[in-house]
């Protein structure tokens, strides 16, 4: 009766440490598992990032492209009314000198 109670007592024992360790070999699974979405969530989140932060560099880059050309093209409009206004300068000195010559 006491090696009965003795042998009961000893597979109970042997159950809760097969039970714990699939406890713990579950356990794990859910961890790792979990770990495994939390970087896919993590990688999705950088990428999502690195998008809008590449679609934000082209766009800044587009803004200072067109503030480039603009500006070459106002100085390309100042540059030819500069080169007119020497022109008609020109023009006015060798009349000027004309007039004074004959």
């Amino acid at each position: 009766m006491i090696r009965d109670l003795l042998q009961s007592a000893r597979e109970a024992e042997q159950e809760a440490d097969r039970i714990l360790e699939r406890a713990e070999a579950q356990s794990r699974r859910i961890r790792e598992e979990a770990q495994k979405k939390a970087d896919a969530y993590r990688r999705q989140k950088q990428e999502e990032f690195a998008g809008r932060a590449r679609k934000q560099r082209e766009m800044v880059q587009q803004e200072e492209d067109v503030k480039r050309i603009a500006a070459r093209e106002s100085l390309s409009l100042e540059l030819g009314k500069l080169r007119d206004d020497a022109v008609k300068k020109e023009a006015e000195a060798v009349a000027f000198l004309l007039a004074e010559v004959f």
